[in-house]
C-alpha cells in the first residue's frame, strides 16, 4: 500500500506507521510514540501535525466515552426491547383462575391442620386464594404493576423471588403464628415485589452514577443524587410504615373482606419484605441467574 503524496513523511518510523497494516485503534491512540514523532507536510510546506493530533485525540476520546451510556433509572413498561414478564402474568392468570373456580379453594388454601398432615403445597398455593372481590382486585392491582415492572428491570432475580417468596411466607406463618388457622391472598407476595422493585431501582441508580464517575474519572466528580433515589427510598419507608400500622390497628387499610371475621396478617407482609431483601442481597452462581454471581 503506497503513501499518498500529500502525506509523504520524513523518517523511518513514520513510513513504517503508514505502510504497515496496523489496526486503526493502534494508530489513532494519541499516546502512541510513533504519532509523537510523526511529521506531515502538505505541498505548500505548512505542517498539519497539530490538526492530525487534534483529530486523533477527539477520535480516541469518542472511543472512550461512547460505549458508556446512561441507563434510565426508570424502565418504561412499554419499551419494545423489554423482557416479557411471563412469570408475573402467570401469577395474575392463576389468581384469576382460582377466583373463577371457588370449588378449588379448600384444596389450595393455607390450612394449618392440612399442613400438619403433610399437604405442603398449600404453603405456595394458598396465596392465590382470596376472600372477596375487593381483596382480589386490590392485591392484583398492586401486584401486577410492581411485579411486571420488577421483572422487566431485573428479570432473573424477580422470577427467583416469585418462586421462593410464597413458600418463605408460608413457612414464616407456620412457624411464627401457631394460632393462624387459615390464610389466603397475594398481599405478602405483593409486598415482596414492591420491596424488590425499590431495591432494583436503587441498584440501577447506583450503577448509573458509577458509570458516570468512570467517564469523568480524571475530574474525580460524581453526579448529584437524583430525585429517583429519594422516590424509591420513600417507597421503602412507606411499605414499612404500612406494615407497622397494620400491626397496630389489626384491620385492613385498603381491601375489604367478604366476612367480618377475617383479619389481615401483617406478618405475611413483613415476611415478604424479608424475602425480597434476601433475594436482592443473594450472590450465587446458577444457570437460572446466567451462570454469574449477581
Amino acid at each position: 500500500m503506497g503513501v499518498p503524496p500529500m502525506f509523504r513523511t520524513h523518517g523511518r518510523d513514520a513510513r513504517a506507521t503508514f505502510g504497515s497494516r496496523r489496526t486503526p485503534s493502534t494508530f489513532l491512540t494519541p499516546t502512541n510514540a510513533r504519532l509523537r514523532r510523526l511529521r506531515c507536510a502538505v505541498p505548500n510546506g505548512r505542517s498539519v501535525l497539530p490538526r492530525v493530533r487534534f483529530f486523533f485525540s477527539a477520535a480516541s476520546a469518542w472511543q472512550i466515552v461512547s460505549p458508556v451510556s446512561k441507563p434510565s433509572s426508570r424502565l418504561s413498561l412499554l419499551a419494545p426491547n423489554a423482557t416479557i414478564p411471563w412469570a408475573s402474568l402467570g401469577f395474575v392468570v392463576l389468581a384469576l383462575g382460582v377466583a373463577t373456580a371457588p370449588a378449588l379453594n379448600p384444596g389450595l388454601l393455607y390450612d394449618r391442620v392440612a399442613l400438619e398432615r403433610g399437604e405442603y403445597w398449600r404453603l405456595w398455593t394458598g396465596h392465590f386464594v382470596h376472600f372477596g372481590l375487593s381483596h382480589l382486585l386490590w392485591n392484583l392491582a398492586v401486584f401486577a404493576v410492581a411485579s411486571i415492572w420488577a421483572e422487566r428491570v431485573a428479570p432473573r432475580r424477580a422470577r427467583v423471588l416469585l418462586i421462593v417468596a410464597p413458600p418463605m411466607i408460608g413457612v414464616a406463618l407456620f412457624g411464627l403464628d401457631p394460632n393462624l388457622g387459615f390464610y389466603g391472598g397475594l398481599s405478602g407476595v405483593t409486598a415482596a415485589m414492591l420491596t424488590f422493585l425499590a431495591f432494583a431501582q436503587l441498584a440501577r441508580i447506583a450503577e448509573t452514577e458509577a458509570a458516570a464517575a468512570v467517564v469523568v474519572a480524571g475530574a474525580e466528580t460524581r453526579p448529584a443524587p437524583t430525585s429517583d433515589r429519594w422516590f424509591w427510598r420513600t417507597a421503602l419507608a412507606l411499605i414499612i410504615l404500612k406494615i407497622a400500622a397494620e400491626f397496630a390497628v389489626s384491620s385492613p387499610l385498603f381491601a375489604r373482606f367478604a366476612s367480618e371475621g377475617i383479619q389481615p396478617v401483617p406478618l405475611a407482609h413483613l415476611a415478604g419484605v424479608l424475602a425480597a431483601t434476601y433475594v436482592q442481597r443473594l450472590r450465587f452462581r446458577s444457570r437460572l441467574l446466567g451462570g454469574q454471581p449477581r
